[in-house]
């Protein structure tokens, strides 16, 4: 993979130098307060069950 930083800087690596790749995304404070929503009712389902 390469990564295009500005028009002056550029970033390569080689294949058999990258184990895992982590993809993100896209996150915002919406999607923080719905995880840790989440989060808390898995675990009041988990202690039910």
């Amino acid at each position: 993979p390469e990564g295009m930083i500005d028009s002056r800087s550029v970033y390569l690596f080689d294949q058999e130098d990258i184990g895992r790749i982590y993809y993100v995304g896209m996150q915002d404070e919406e999607e923080f307060a719905f995880r840790v929503r989440l989060e808390e009712e898995l675990k009041k389902l988990s202690q039910v069950m």
